[in-house]
């Protein structure tokens, strides 16, 4: 599977532990891929809201909140 980041989250990796910073950047890109596909969007439109160690919140242009 592709890697779907933004530069923020990036930057925000690089400030975690190896494992968690892995862990941090899959479930982005994962979450991205997965939900790009079901809308026909490009990955980096789909906007992710969350800190490490805190539970992922979507707000998508679609008119829907995850």
């Amino acid at each position: 599977m592709q890697d779907v980041a933004t530069i923020e989250e990036i930057q925000t990796a690089k400030n975690l532990t190896n494992s968690r910073s892995k862990i941090f950047l899959e479930t982005r890109s994962y979450l991205r891929q997965s939900l790009s596909t079901l809308f026909d969007l490009d990955p980096l439109e789909i906007p992710i809201n969350a800190h490490p160690g805190e539970p992922q919140s979507l707000t998508l242009a679609l008119g829907i909140s995850v």
